[in-house]
């Protein structure tokens, strides 16, 4: 268990469960929060034994967005001004859009605001029957600045996101699932425990330096021509040939028996 000022991190059979625990207070996020998730960002990508993580608000509530009336948040704001703020919240959702492994949200109850934004930073997103997100900001006057006019719309289309940003509307599951917003909608209650069975699926059939490459070659060949893409793909799968888990894998297959990762990048 790693214990921070505002979040929760356990790690079991490979897998980081980071709770935002928060509750009481929709985990509406400020400064502490941006802190942690930053801190547990880099032990993530530090730990060797981490295959993969799960993001969560637990089953009832992933993330309301912002408290922007917290004391330190309006301090910040004065000392530094309002563009270093919401660089702020842009660059911890960008930290963890950046973790090298494997990261899935699992969104229950509402995502709204800087809460779908920081499940968009994911790898993918999975919900509860019972989730409403939207990046609403502007029917209240504001905008959104953590990642989401550009996160949005590659997952989901430029049409799809305008709609849903210019209307300030809430998705729910089975549209999330249409739109492609979501991969999986599983039922109230359950959300957590699949999500982490997704995740420990994952640690225990592929190899951890496969997952870490091939997400680094989808990434960046995304945002790329084809050709470029290729390069990348091709000297992604040149790295992973030296890793000390393509040994164990093959030998593994032709033993007829689960593979043993050790997690470990040359």
């Amino acid at each position: 268990m790693y214990e921070f000022e505002k979040i929760k991190m356990e790690v079991e059979d490979h897998v980081a469960v980071i709770d935002l625990n928060n509750s009481k207070k929709m985990n509406l996020l400020y400064a502490p929060f941006f802190r942690d998730l930053q801190k547990a960002a880099d032990i993530i990508d530090a730990d060797d034994s981490i295959f993969v993580a799960v993001i969560t608000g637990g089953e009832k509530i992933f993330c309301a967005g912002d408290d922007v009336s917290q004391p330190e948040e309006l301090q910040f704001q004065k000392e530094h001004g309002l563009y270093e703020w919401m660089s702020h919240t842009q660059n911890c959702f960008s930290r963890i859009s950046q973790i090298t492994k494997p990261v899935i949200a699992a969104v229950a109850g509402y995502a709204l605001g800087g809460g779908l934004e920081m499940a968009l930073a994911c790898d993918f997103i999975v919900v509860s029957e019972n989730v409403k997100m939207g990046l609403t900001e502007a029917k209240i006057g504001v905008f959104p600045c953590g990642g989401g006019t550009q996160r949005l719309p590659r997952r989901i289309g430029k049409a799809w996101a305008k709609e849903l940003m210019f209307t300030g509307d809430f998705v729910n599951a089975e549209q999330a699932l249409q739109l492609g917003l979501a991969n999986h909608v599983y039922p109230e209650n359950t959300l957590v425990e699949s999500a982490v069975a997704l995740a420990k699926k994952i640690a225990k059939k592929t190899c951890p330096a496969s997952d870490r490459l091939m997400k680094h070659a989808i990434d960046c060949g995304y945002e790329t021509d084809l050709k470029t893409g290729l390069i990348i793909e091709l000297d992604d799968a040149f790295r992973e040939g030296f890793s000390p888990d393509k040994e164990e894998g093959l030998k593994a297959f032709a033993e007829k028996r689960p593979p043993v990762w050790t997690g470990k990048m040359v």
